[in-house]
């Protein structure tokens, strides 16, 4: 089973909270929401050209990210 939950829902905006739940298996506090943040700027710096402008993982901000392609 895939464990990337942008793959299985493309061009969905997937919560931080979600992230959490799903590709970490726990519940969270506000606080632990900044945990994904450090996360997807750690990835962002692998798979952009330019992270400072990524194609491929969209933020919404104040909401979570969406994985574009």
């Amino acid at each position: 089973m895939c464990r990337c939950t942008s793959c299985a829902h493309p061009s969905e905006v997937l919560t931080r909270e979600r992230l959490l739940r799903n590709v970490w298996g726990y519940d969270f506090s506000s606080a632990d929401t900044r945990t994904v943040d450090v996360h997807v700027r750690w990835l962002l710096g692998k798979i952009e050209d330019n992270p400072t402008t990524p194609s491929r993982i969209q933020t919404s901000r104040g909401v979570g990210y969406m994985f574009a392609g």
